[in-house]
């Protein structure tokens, strides 16, 4: 049983093709021994392999993703690992993807 909890998350800036994003986590461990990303697009390719997420202050940790503006639209799945001593919690997070034509 793992002990570590993502209390909010937040994908914040553009969601559209070609431009960059930032997912934050909150997590009930003041520090973790680490914290990767994996983002993968709509048809299960991954754009993004076990990046290292940064740590901001006590609990809080970003990565910064730039999409491509030939990458495909629709649901992408952010997969989150943390780590903390013998715990570990995989969380997946949707976020959706837009062609810069349909704005």
């Amino acid at each position: 049983m793992s002990f570590i909890n993502i209390y909010s998350y937040l994908i914040e800036g553009s969601n559209i093709l070609g431009t960059t994003m930032r997912v934050t986590i909150v997590v009930s461990v003041d520090t973790l021994t680490t914290a990767t990303i994996t983002i993968e697009d709509s048809s299960n390719i991954e754009k993004v392999t076990n990046a290292t997420m940064t740590r901001e202050t006590t609990g809080i940790y970003t990565y910064s993703y730039s999409s491509d503006i030939d990458d495909l639209d629709g649901t992408y799945i952010a997969r989150v690992t943390l780590v903390s001593g013998t715990d570990t919690t995989i969380e997946e997070l949707a976020f959706n993807m837009v062609d810069q034509s349909d704005q």
